[in-house]
């Protein structure tokens, strides 16, 4: 897991650096836009690294949130059957117990589940709105290396 990440983050990396839009210094421009146009490059440069590694990310949330899911799905069926056998045989001790534990952990499991769930949407919604960020930058950018771009 660490080597590809370390391998998603090199990629990251290279495609960054290639796609990134030259940042000449203009000589007609003052000393403080060409401070800003670094500064928003550099700006827009780790917000395009943050968006990689949260992509990493909501990969491995919704993969665990399926999991989850799965896993409370089948606690869910273990507890129908136990309360079943529980219900044939009302008085028994074991029975009763063993159908209390099935019930605690599908409840449990349908927690945890919500939470994986939650998790990745949460991911999604800062994916999303890195995404904005990150299209304001280049555009902020853009206007700011080629004033006539301007609206």
């Amino acid at each position: 897991m660490k080597k590809t990440f370390v391998l998603l983050l090199c990629c990251g990396l290279m495609y960054t650096f290639a796609n990134a839009q030259s940042v000449i210094p203009d000589p007609t421009l003052s000393e403080k836009a060409q401070k800003e146009i670094l500064k928003t490059s550099k700006r827009l440069e780790e917000r395009k690294l943050e968006l990689i590694k949260l992509e990493k990310e909501v990969e491995d949330a919704k993969r665990i949130a399926v999991k989850k899911e799965k896993d409370a799905q089948v606690s869910a069926d273990e507890n129908v059957s136990a309360a079943s056998k529980l219900n044939n045989d009302a008085l028994d001790k074991t029975k009763a117990r063993k159908a209390r534990k099935k019930a605690s952990k599908a409840a449990d499991d349908a927690k945890d589940a919500r939470k994986a769930a939650k998790k990745a949407k949460k991911l999604e919604n800062n994916i999303s709105s890195l995404q904005k960020k990150i299209q304001e930058d280049e555009t902020r950018l853009a206007e700011m290396t080629h004033p006539a771009l301007k609206k």
